[in-house]
């Protein structure tokens, strides 16, 4: 019979609005007593009052009062809607009774989709209106705030109801679909941690996937893009300033949204509508689906049955075998709505024969993961984190650039020592953890970064390739170490205009005495020129191995020449005004002034001389 209606039938967007109107009416419902219901209670407060404070807050504030309510309204809403208008899909009955109906394909899905619609945006355009009103009696009006309202509330409500429908094509049966909504909601970002914690256990000096890896994982997932965006109404000056972040994510989760919906209607012209309470409605997905299941499930339940257990490399590799044969067979049963598919064991064979393909793999390192390390020549600069060295003070941890050639040369001897390491370092009470993360950044614009939790020894210190070693050589270089206590980003600040406002010192004496001063901003100035004075001549911040028996045993400390008052040590923190500084790029000083505060604290000791004899002199004065 031909088409009365090629792409809309009335009859069944109005039918279907008439029974599943309870789902609009309680999204209606939901947001009146949140938005118009307050407003008014504000606006009844503020005639009390006399003032317009309360109603004016409430509407300022509207893009973010209904942010995450919205949200959760969107999610859920999204799919009791899809769940409704496509409920004739997992009944054999309605499925049959819908193919008989002279109406097309397209027509009945255009049809069904736009009354699921129409329950989610209808109610909040109504919504907009009320607050509105409310707003115009109580001289309140604030469009922006509650216009972005609007438009990231119908943006998500569009983006989760059509990827609900979406993923509704691929099912005939009515509990699979949410089962579906809540995993690919968040599908990839689970797939992006479990390749991390893979990565992590499998590889040494693994350390974290790419920057781009992880943006692309939360692109992916747009319950958390949601959640950051937000509508700001500020004072500057006196002048409400209005911005809207995130409102490229909302237009573009939108358009998503409509094109999720384009990729239903052609799925569902295509369905088998006798696929009805099949699990997986589209033959095409079902070994997607099982061997999909398998891996997940081998990942997931493996290492979660490691980290109970406590299991080694080995008991991880046998774990992740059998729960991806659990999965596989799981996955099987669902799919054919029987216990018995044992036979099918050459798909078992091939998920086990996959997983210690990998672990080949992986165990070998064909890939050259774990033996990488760059020529110096190729290193444009070197991030380095870590690397804990005593005293305690800011030179205690390494956190900075490298560009020089030969600090970059001493890093990547480091890295060396250390996958030289893999293990095999002495394990007793004189030896010492470092822990130490790297990331090169190459001239041909690459990037990649290992981290590595190493122990050596201190008589290696003087072992050229250990661990030891190489630490040492970086810690008493004297470049690095100026660098890493912040002498360089304090000059950039004096640049930009920055003065010493004060600067403050405490003393440990050997019996726990203390004595602590505050100095002015022209003796901080002379104080800053002394601990210069004292780290060009080696006097602090010297650090080396120490291999004396009687002391310190295996930790990076100064080099103490004398047993005198060997107990006792001063802190002086140097304070700058604050003038607006990025402390981690100090190169955009002094065009970005945006204001962190910074300050150096150092310790000195015996050796300190210049240091010492000024502060004997101010606390004397």
């Amino acid at each position: 019979m031909r088409s009365a209606t090629s792409c809309f039938d009335f009859t069944l967007y109005r039918k279907t609005l008439g029974r599943f109107w309870p789902l609009m009416a309680v999204n209606l419902v939901v947001w009146v007593l949140y938005l118009p219901v307050q407003a008014l209670m504000r606006l009844q407060e503020d005639a009390a009052r006399g003032t317009v404070n309360r109603l004016e807050s409430f509407a300022r504030n509207l893009g973010d009062n209904g942010g995450e309510l919205g949200l959760v309204m969107a999610v859920a809403l999204g799919l009791f809607a899809a769940m409704a208008v496509l409920s004739h899909l997992y009944s054999a009955r309605s499925a049959n009774f819908m193919g008989a109906l002279p109406t097309r394909r397209e027509g009945q899905f255009v049809s069904f989709y736009l009354a699921g619609l129409t329950m989610l945006i209808l109610p909040n355009v109504l919504v907009f209106f009320l607050t509105l009103l409310v707003e115009v009696m109580g001289g309140a009006v604030w469009l922006f705030p509650l216009g972005y309202w609007l438009a990231i509330t119908c943006s998500a409500e569009l983006f989760f109801y059509s990827f609900a429908v979406f993923l509704g094509q691929f099912t005939g049966h009515l509990l699979a679909l949410p089962v579906f909504y809540g995993v690919f909601n968040f599908f990839v970002m689970a797939v992006y941690g479990l390749a991390e914690l893979v990565m992590e256990n499998f590889y040494y000096g693994f350390t974290r996937l790419p920057d781009a890896v992880e943006e692309a994982a939360f692109l992916c997932t747009p319950i958390i893009c949601f959640v950051n965006m937000d509508c700001d109404v500020v004072a500057e000056n006196g002048v409400w300033q209005q911005s809207a972040e995130g409102w490229q994510g909302m237009v573009f989760y939108a358009v998503l949204g409509l094109v999720f919906a384009a990729c239903a209607l052609l799925l569902y012209r295509r369905r088998e509508m006798e696929s009805a309470g099949d699990v997986v409605a589209v033959r095409v997905m079902r070994p997607v689906f099982v061997y999909g299941v398998a891996v997940c499930s081998g990942f997931a339940f493996g290492l979660l049955v490691t980290a109970l257990l406590g299991l080694g490399e080995t008991g991880m590799m046998a774990a992740i075998v059998i729960w991806g044969v659990v999965g596989y067979f799981v996955a099987r049963m669902l799919l054919e709505k029987s216990f018995r598919v044992f036979r099918r064991w050459k798909g078992a064979v091939a998920v086990s024969a996959a997983f210690l393909l990998l672990f080949a793999v992986i165990r070998f390192d064909l890939t050259g993961f774990e033996t990488r390390i760059p020529d110096a020549d190729d290193v444009a600069s070197v991030d380095i984190q870590g690397l804990s060295s005593t005293v305690y003070d800011d030179g205690n941890y390494l956190n900075l650039t490298l560009t020089d050639p030969e600090a970059v040369q001493k890093v990547i001897d480091l890295h060396a020592a250390a996958v030289k390491y893999r293990g095999n370092g002495y394990e007793d009470q004189e030896s010492r953890w470092f822990d130490v993360e790297v990331q090169y950044n190459l001239k041909n614009g690459g990037s990649f970064a290992r981290e590595y939790y190493v122990m050596d020894h201190p008589s290696n210190a003087e072992v050229p390739g250990t661990v030891m070693y190489a630490v040492e050589q970086l810690v008493s270089d004297r470049d690095v170490m100026y660098t890493a206590y912040g002498f360089d980003t304090m000059e950039a600040m004096e640049q930009a205009g920055a003065r010493l406002e004060e600067a403050t010192f405490s003393t440990v004496e050997e019996y726990g005495e203390t004595q602590a001063g505050v100095f002015t901003a022209e003796d901080a100035a002379r104080l800053l020129s002394a601990v210069k004075a004292d780290f060009a001549a080696g006097n602090i911040g010297r650090r080396t191995a120490v291999r004396d028996e009687k002391d310190r045993k295996g930790i990076l400390y100064f080099t103490w020449e004398s047993p005198v008052r060997k107990s006792s040590s001063a802190e002086v923190s140097l304070n700058p005004n604050s003038i607006g500084y990025d402390y981690a790029a100090p190169e955009t000083l002094p065009d970005e002034k945006t204001l962190y505060y910074y300050s150096i604290s150092i310790v000195v000791d015996e050796h300190s001389v210049n240091t010492l004899a000024l502060l004997e002199e101010l606390l004397e004065g």
